[in-house]
């Protein structure tokens, strides 16, 4: 085989910005380079084949190259390598910002310091909601951040630093015509009609009767529901009921999704404050690890972006509603198939369903399963009955959130009036399930079954603007294999007692050194009671 003429190498910019420049004015410079074999999916792509394994896993990877081949319109379909290592690398693609970077991006180019460039880009998400985000001003967040994280000699901050990370993170400039700031300036609350609109607009500030009218142009099963519950997962009905925050206490943030007819309880999506192990996603859990298990704006831009390429690949466009929080920051969020309803605090503690008995009914099968262990371990004899791997904790949150029935989630759309359920919620079951279970731990009469799965305090999930957590989440192997199986104490038998209790009266006779004859008395008596009991 001939080989193929060495190219000479590109000649350097007489310009150190020359590179950037061209970038900004949108000319392209061809490569003299060869050219190399590369994929033909999309990074975007990618994620909804992801997504399309994900949903229908029963399908074989020559199925998804047919499958991808049509659904992309290929000139020809991905190998069934190509599609095998897609499924590897699930975990780039749900980093990446997908279509913002445009639909050619084939490529997924990976941060030197990972963490430090999620942080700033949470960073600059918080502060693109408050107005325009510069690279000045990125550069001054980067500089701050790193000397913060000891990392300050490693970066250099360049133009081409800058310009990589508001390309990696869709921080890129958008023409805006004054014809489109005029139709955004005359529907701020988002019910905007322009034919001409090609990305769901997010809807905020609606009253219950604009969202009820809004609701009435989808189906029941493209109507969604996000919400995020905290879960202190080896918490004891002590530790619940002091009602005080406790930093040290083990924690996982659920962020959970479901539509209106209960066909599509969305997989738990969980953050907890221990860095993922490798393989995680393999084992069927979707998991970030974050500061504090906090939910960032970040991480909850992820969500969305995988919900959106689920959808997608569905050929689905829904409605999402969401309740006001720090860091559903949506206002720019750019989704092809979902459109966003931020309803209002007030509002939406009286409507939105997550609120209205999907979330208490979650907690209280989580509490269930965690309590029934404790009381089991407490009976055979155990030490330290409430502790639980976090896996197990992720384990029981999956089953729970399963098991919700699909009366309950129908009913708790009953306010925004698209719910025909009448029947109660199997809240009065629930609650006679944990009172037996409080009785078996001896706290029957001390900790009511309503401590349980409404604290307040458990549910401070979301990461505050200007709240400083830059931290790395730590490395903890151990908190991701399931408890081993202890052997329990077999319990004395009557005649074993007998010689335990004869010991210690023998002993405690013989004792000459007790400076209280009458209290020894006391407790010889009681002793012997005991024997002949």
């Amino acid at each position: 085989m001939a080989r193929r003429a060495s190219t000479p190498p590109r000649a350097a910019s007489s310009l150190p910005e020359a590179d950037a420049l061209a970038a900004d004015s949108g000319q392209f410079t061809p490569p003299a380079a060869k050219r190399q074999r590369r994929s033909n999916m999309t990074v975007e792509q990618k994620r909804r084949l992801c997504e399309k394994h994900r949903a229908e896993p029963k399908l074989t990877q020559t199925e998804l190259c047919a499958w991808a081949k049509l659904e992309f319109n290929l000139v020809k379909a991905p190998s069934q390598g190509g599609v095998s290592l897609a499924l590897r690398k699930e975990h780039l693609y749900k980093d990446s910002v997908g279509d913002q970077l445009g639909g050619g991006r084939k490529k997924i180019r990976t941060a030197r310091h990972s963490h430090f460039d999620r942080v700033l880009a949470n960073w600059a998400l918080e502060r693109l909601s408050q107005g325009v985000v510069t690279s000045s001003l990125i550069r001054e967040g980067g500089r701050a951040l790193a000397l913060k994280m000891g990392i300050e000699d490693t970066l250099r901050f360049s133009n081409g630093w800058i310009h990589s990370f508001r390309a990696r993170h869709g921080f890129i400039k958008r023409e805006v015509s004054t014809q489109s700031a005029l139709v955004t300036s005359e529907a701020s609350n988002g019910l905007s009609e322009d034919p001409n609109q090609l990305l769901p607009p997010v809807s905020t500030n609606l009253t219950l009767e604009q969202i009820r009218d809004l609701l009435v142009e989808y189906e029941t099963s493209d109507v969604y529901t996000v919400g995020e519950a905290g879960l202190f997962f080896r918490a004891s009905p002590a530790t619940l009921a002091k009602g005080e925050p406790d930093e040290e206490e083990a924690r996982l943030t659920v962020l959970l999704a479901t539509n209106a007819d209960a066909s599509d309880l969305v997989e738990p999506y969980l953050i907890g404050d221990v860095a993922s192990p490798p393989g995680l996603e393999q084992r069927g859990f979707h998991y970030v690890g974050s500061s504090k298990a906090r939910l960032t704006v970040f991480v909850f831009h992820q969500w969305l972006r995988n919900f959106n390429a689920r959808m997608a690949s569905s050929h689905r466009h829904v409605l999402v509603l969401l309740d006001t929080a720090p860091s559903h920051v949506v206002g720019f969020l750019d989704l092809s198939h979902v459109r966003l309803v931020v309803l209002n605090p007030l509002l939406g503690a009286r409507v939105q369903p997550m609120y209205c008995g999907i979330l208490m009914a979650f907690k209280s099968k989580y509490r269930v399963k965690h309590l029934s262990r404790a009381a089991n371990q407490l009976e055979a004899g155990f030490a330290e009955i409430y502790h639980v791997t976090q896996l197990q904790a992720m384990q029981w949150v999956a089953e729970a959130w399963q098991q919700i029935p699909s009366d309950v989630i129908k009913a708790a759309w009953k306010p925004l009036g698209i719910s025909s359920t009448v029947g109660a919620l199997d809240a009065n079951h629930l609650k006679g399930a944990l009172d037996k279970l409080l009785y078996r731990l001896h706290f029957n009469g001390l900790v009511a079954p309503a401590v349980l799965v409404d604290s307040l305090w458990e549910n401070d999930v979301h990461k505050r603007f200007d709240e400083d957590l830059f931290e790395s989440p730590p490395e903890n192997d151990q908190e991701f294999t399931l408890p081993r199986q202890e052997v329990a104490v077999p319990p004395l038998t009557p005649e074993e007692k007998r010689k335990a209790y004869s010991t210690v009266i023998h002993d405690l006779e013989r004792s000459t050194s007790t400076h209280e004859p009458n209290l020894l008395a006391v407790v010889l008596t009681f002793l012997r009671e005991q024997q002949l009991g």
